[in-house]
């Protein structure tokens, strides 16, 4: 029993919890810990509040800026209204000197010589009745959510930092109450231009103003050659149906494309050069008229590989001053060739653009890009060369008929050589050394040109491989090809330039070539010629041809358009001052559009009609300058 009673008392001593002094000294501490979390809390209360209110006071400082900066210049210079500061009210103002003293600053500021009314309005001026006289600079406004808080908002025109009449220099005063009743202020300070002036002070104070820097732009891009064809079926009897000759059946297809690679680039400069060159790869496609499908989406489109590089002088830019160049030589699996059969029709069409030439592109802000073009002038260049192969390096359409194949288009690359360049280039300092680029003389602010040239080997459009349309037109309907006398090869050339010194410059192009067409009896064995030049502009008509191949008898004639060059200079500022100066060529175009009449030998009364017009399409170049009117 003894030892019951014993362990009784041991447990009911367990439960007899804290002792009340034990209790106060643990509410003491807890009670301090509060009372520190409050304080915290306080001070994190009063400094989000203060930081809040100056963020408003920065918003108002620039609304105001703002507002100054929207003044017409010529009210803006006269300065503050003559009654501003009326009574001496402005604590911002040293009533000694009459100078805006604010954040250890002190300016001189402007005042209008004229009246408050009518001649100036007052900038941020409360609406009358508001207590504030005539002329005041002052208005005060509160934000909703700082209830209680009043933002005195001033603005200032003061005279500017460097002797100057095309600038001021402007200033925004926001005082409010912070904490405990403490002035807080914040200042803002900028400059203001008048809108046509730009000279070395406005330089020396904002040494990268986009009013102060010239512009120049420029573009350029080599063509391309291309075919596009159509055909359709007049069946034995009643209309002409509007099922297509290509896949007659099933996917209908209207039209059948073939394109050759090209080479483009582009510049813009003002404050920071930034040049891109471009190389985009030859295609196939067909399309079938309807809008509903893509020719890309619907796996329609072969080929057609773009790259490009790019290259600025931007400290802030991702880009590079001097990338790598980009060398790009392309294999058979970048596209195959393009077969579109006709269902059993016997007229068959195939075609493969010019995919595997080999190109390179080049962008620099050290490097010249082309010969003639210095260093550190910006630039890009895009080009390329020749593929000597039928399979790889020439684009072509042909049509098989029964098992004649017969040429629709194809630019030869066997035993010449075909060539594309287009590259542009900014002058800043050093002149160019070879006139084939421009600008070779060069002063501030500088000079822009851009340019392309092709080389082409020749063009075959008709002609039927391996024979002849019994007997005439060997050679095909027409070719294309380069002029014995003067160039080997066919041949075009586009430069334009502008800058100082450059800005009445006429854009120029070049163009050396031959254009042949059957006749039956002109005096190159059946072949009429004329030469190609910048201004040539001319049409002429095939005689028509006829032959039979398997069991179609075929009918073809060709009709041959070239546009001369032409060539537009845009600006009615001859000084390109008040206005750009701008200067665009186009070489013009060589279109040749040869028909094909298909008829059936055992039913002369079905007919299928092939239409393929191809296109050595011209090249490009443009540029635009506009200088800064301090030059």
């Amino acid at each position: 029993m003894q030892l019951m009673n014993a362990r009784w008392r041991v447990l009911s001593e367990r439960e007899q919890g804290f002792s009340l002094v034990e209790l106060i000294v643990a509410m003491f501490i807890l009670g301090l810990i509060l009372t520190l979390l409050i304080g915290i809390q306080i001070s994190s209360m009063v400094t989000v509040a203060e930081a809040r209110k100056r963020e408003q006071a920065t918003a108002f400082a620039n609304e105001a800026m703002e507002q100054m900066r929207a003044i017409p210049w010529a009210v803006l210079a006269s300065g503050l209204d003559n009654n501003f500061n009326d009574g001496n009210v402005d604590p911002n103002i040293n009533t000694s000197t009459g100078k805006l003293e604010v954040g250890g600053v002190s300016r001189t500021v402007r005042t209008s010589v004229q009246d408050s009314t009518p001649e100036w309005t007052p900038i941020l001026m409360d609406p009358a009745g508001t207590g504030y006289a005539a002329g005041s600079n002052m208005q005060v406004r509160q934000d909703p959510s700082l209830a209680g808080t009043d933002f005195t908002i001033r603005s200032y025109v003061l005279e500017p930092t460097v002797a100057d009449n095309s600038i001021v220099t402007l200033a925004a005063v926001v005082n409010w109450s912070g904490p405990g009743g403490r002035p807080s202020q914040t200042v803002i300070w900028s400059e203001a231009f008048r809108g046509d002036a730009c000279n070395s002070a406005q330089q020396a104070v904002q040494p990268f103003l986009t009013g102060c820097q010239a512009y120049f732009s420029a573009e350029s891009a080599s063509g391309t050659f291309s075919t596009y064809v159509d055909a359709s079926m007049t069946p034995p009897t009643g209309p002409p149906t509007a099922v297509n000759l290509l896949y007659p059946t099933g996917d209908i297809f209207y039209s059948f494309y073939v394109r050759s690679a090209s080479t483009s680039a582009i510049l813009q400069s003002q404050q920071v050069t930034n040049a891109v060159g471009y190389l985009q790869y030859g295609a196939t496609s067909v399309d079938d008229n309807n809008p509903n499908t893509q020719v890309s989406s619907s796996g329609w489109l072969n080929g057609g590989s773009g790259f490009e590089l790019a290259a600025d002088n931007d400290v802030a830019s991702a880009l590079t001053t001097n990338p790598s160049d980009v060398s790009v030589s392309l294999t058979g699996g970048d596209e195959s060739i393009r077969y579109v059969t006709t269902g059993g029709t016997g007229i068959d069409f195939w075609a493969r653009s010019d995919y595997a030439r080999p190109g390179s592109i080049d962008a620099s802000m050290t490097n010249g890009c082309v010969t003639g073009i210095p260093a550190d002038s910006g630039c890009a260049h895009a080009s390329l060369g020749n593929n000597a192969t039928i399979a790889s390096g020439s684009a072509y359409m042909i049509m098989d008929v029964d098992g004649t194949q017969i040429r629709l288009a194809r630019r030869l690359a066997e035993s010449s050589s075909n060539s594309d360049d287009a590259w542009v280039a900014r002058f800043p300092t050093a002149a160019a050394s070879d006139p084939s680029v421009g600008c070779v003389t060069n002063s501030e602010p500088g000079c822009v040109s851009a340019g392309a040239e092709r080389s082409s080997a020749d063009v075959s459009i008709g002609a039927v491989i391996g024979a002849d349309w019994g007997g005439d037109a060997s050679s095909g309907l027409v070719r294309v090809e380069g002029d014995a006398g003067s160039c080997s090869r066919y041949t075009e050339s586009v430069l334009v330039q502008r800058g100082f010194g450059f800005e009445d410059t006429d854009p120029i192009s070049t163009r050396c070539g031959t254009v042949y067409w059957w006749t039956g009896t002109g005096p190159y064995s059946g072949y009429e010629a004329f030469d190609l030049s910048s201004s040539t502009s001319r049409t002429e008509i095939t005689a028509p041809v006829t032959a039979t191949f398997g069991g179609y008898e075929v009918t073809a004639s060709a009709g041959v358009t070239v546009t001369g060059a032409v060539d537009a200079e845009d600006g009615t500022d001859p000084d390109c001052i008040d206005e750009a100066c701008i200067a665009t060529v186009d070489s013009g175009s060589v279109t040749i559009t040869a028909s094909y009449t298909i008829a059936s030998v055992a039913d002369p009364t079905l007919v299928y009609t092939v239409t393929a017009t191809t296109q050595l399409s011209g090249m490009r170049a443009s540029v635009t300058y506009l200088e800064p009117s301090d030059a």
